[in-house]
């Protein structure tokens, strides 16, 4: 595109631009950024230019920057299906309690405080770790 300010021109990259020089074995090193962020793909396997060299550097430079920030996701996920897991467990023993006649030794409330004794320092925990994570 011309410009009619400073710049001579302004060049702007969309999947049709850059459409019929994907065909060759090596691209310019600007196409292949502007293919790498149009596919948006997760995989290199998944991306028609894989065995580009500049694709290949920016999947190994986005693998090496979001593996630390994935590992910590996953570990999060498995402490929350494990609270998940443990509040359903508290919440049966509580169904089947009132279902059982009611609450003749109290333990409706035991079995509420012991969840609310559980999930008070998983909460503080988890909060450290996001902070620490976002740090």
């Amino acid at each position: 595109m011309d410009c009619d300010y400073w710049a001579e021109n302004c060049q702007i990259i969309s999947a049709e631009s850059i459409q019929i020089q994907l065909n060759n074995n090596l691209l310019n090193k600007l196409v292949a950024l502007g293919h790498f962020f149009i596919q948006q793909k997760r995989s290199m396997l998944s991306i028609g230019q894989k065995h580009n060299p500049t694709i290949q550097l920016l999947y190994q430079i986005s693998k090496d920057k979001f593996e630390n920030e994935c590992y910590a996701e996953e570990e999060k996920l498995v402490v929350i299906k494990d609270l998940c897991f443990k509040a359903k467990t508290q919440f049966e023993k509580i169904v089947r309690c009132l279902q059982n006649g009611g609450d003749s030794n109290g333990k409706v409330l035991q079995y509420a405080e012991d969840g609310l004794c559980f999930f008070q320092p998983s909460r503080t925990k988890i909060q450290q770790k996001s902070r620490s994570n976002t740090n």
